[in-house]
């Protein structure tokens, strides 16, 4: 059996994390049919005396590692939730409206507002991803959750802003500067707090 899977790919060159080198063998093309036909996609590990189980659910919403030595491989489990973030993308696999709608596109476009970017790339659409997916903890995954919390939603979206207004100023897209030396205080400074007056 062959040992260098998709996961030895993406994590084991010398640059670190590269999807690059695997997206093609995902595709409808290679595989013989759509990866959005399935529930559950399962990922072998070789762990050098055993081999793991990693599952993306997306039946039920949630990541699982099955290590019959009750392992657990936290590097794995970012490498699953980049890769299906990145598959998302690439390959417009339907996701939950609560990962856009909710998690991604406030702190997507407060990062454009706080960096007066002049136009959207997909590099900085990428970030937000990442960003998000950064912000999964072992914690989170022991419970099954795909997301962090939605409780900490203003923390997660600084956090993706800080991202996208980074990427944007790399990209040499920013017009708001000097920039910020703290871009996740920033964000949270651009934030709209509601307070209502009170009427009796």
């Amino acid at each position: 059996m062959r040992r260098d899977g998709i996961l030895t790919i993406l994590i084991g060159g010398g640059s670190g994390y590269d999807y690059k080198s695997v997206r093609r063998w995902t595709t409808q093309r290679k595989l013989g049919y759509s990866l959005i036909e399935c529930e559950k996609i399962f990922v072998p590990i070789h762990k050098e005396a055993h081999w793991c189980l990693a599952v993306i659910n997306r039946k039920d919403e949630k990541f699982q590692y099955l290590d019959s030595l009750k392992g657990w491989d936290r590097q794995v489990m970012k490498v699953l939730t980049k890769i299906h973030l990145e598959e998302t993308r690439q390959k417009i696999w339907p996701v939950d409206s609560k990962e856009n709608n909710a998690y991604i596109f406030p702190g997507l476009g407060l990062g454009l507002v706080m960096s007066g970017a002049i136009r959207m790339h997909d590099e900085m659409l990428l970030a937000a991803s990442e960003a998000l997916a950064c912000q999964v903890t072992h914690e989170h995954y022991d419970k099954g959750m795909t997301f962090p919390p939605f409780s900490n939603i203003r923390t997660i979206s600084a956090n993706i802003a800080a991202k996208v207004a980074a990427k944007a100023y790399d990209l040499g897209l920013a017009t708001r500067l000097p920039r910020p030396e703290d871009l996740v205080k920033f964000a949270e400074s651009c934030m709209y707090s509601p307070n209502y007056r009170i009427y009796r």
